[in-house]
């Protein structure tokens, strides 16, 4: 099975993840959790590596904290 890289599962996640993006998603924990669990459900349907799991969930939380302004206004 040919390796899939995250930039590539993250273009395939965005429609999904962007539910998340409300005002204050990034200061209710409850929302933050379940962005967690949908990413984390993500990256085991498209079988990303389990060990890799805990860093690609933080990445991708870090960017959306950092694109946030541009789809939160």
């Amino acid at each position: 099975m040919p390796v899939v890289s995250l930039s590539i599962l993250m273009a395939l996640f965005w429609i999904p993840l962007a539910s998340f993006l409300t005002a204050d998603w990034m200061v209710r924990d409850d929302v933050r959790a379940k962005l967690r669990s949908s990413i984390k459900r993500l990256l085991v349907k498209y079988k990303y590596p389990p060990d890799k799991q805990p860093g690609a969930i933080r990445l991708v939380i870090e960017q959306m904290e950092a694109m946030a302004p541009r789809y939160t206004t």
